[in-house]
């Protein structure tokens, strides 16, 4: 396939160019801000690895039925329901290779009928769930949001140690606060705020620093 990716250089886009080529796919690379090199009709598919806010301004100015977006939200992507191909594929630049993280999920209420085939086509060696935008969105926060959540409390938290002395939990700890730390802050920070669902994390993580604080009263 001929295959336009845009955000080619960023953290998700690399990898995903990188992947396609591999698969023996023609692939152009567009940075952000720079002019489509060819019409849109000439590609068979067009990645948007982009923010979200770009993402929306590309969906309302251009047309084509083989437009992909990659969003980690899905909620704001409604509103081009039968317009794009929407998925998020749930691994990045570290874990593609590890055959436990190659899953990408399909919302199939916002996607054109019969669009799951050119997903199979692009991606024959990952496992595809289908489910709605909702469905996505209420997941993403158990498996993205919560974690951000907490691995962004962990950083502001965490203080260096000048002892050489450690322990696993220590160590745990300091993984749970590079959890935000290797993320785009700008994909985070649109995976928590644009998620209808992310007040209710919010919530339980308050509730939960609430029953901590009575217990040591």
């Amino acid at each position: 396939m001929k295959i336009l990716v845009l955000g080619s250089s960023g953290n998700f886009g690399s990898a995903l160019t990188i992947y396609l080529k591999k698969n023996s796919h023609q692939v152009s690379g567009m940075e952000r801000g720079e002019k489509i090199p060819a019409p849109l009709d000439e590609f068979d598919a067009c990645f948007l690895a982009i923010p979200l806010k770009e993402a929306i301004e590309f969906l309302e100015t251009h047309s084509h039925d083989k437009v992909i977006e990659i969003c980690s939200v899905k909620t704001p992507m409604t509103k081009f329901r039968n317009r794009v191909i929407s998925i998020h594929p749930m691994f990045g630049p570290g874990s593609i290779g590890n055959p436990d993280f190659r899953n990408i999920i399909y919302v199939d209420d916002i996607s054109p009928p019969n669009s799951m085939g050119i997903i199979e086509e692009l991606f024959p060696d990952f496992f595809i769930e289908s489910m709605s935008a909702d469905e996505h969105d209420k997941l993403m926060v158990e498996l993205l949001v919560k974690p951000y959540l907490t691995s962004i409390l962990a950083a502001a938290i965490s203080k260096p140690v000048q002892w050489k002395t450690t322990c696993t939990s220590h160590k745990a700890f300091q993984k749970l606060a590079s959890i935000s730390a290797i993320e785009s802050r700008l994909v985070l920070n649109d995976t928590i705020r644009h998620n209808p669902y992310s007040k209710r994390a919010l919530d339980e993580l308050q509730e939960g620093l609430a029953i901590l604080m009575k217990e040591m009263e």
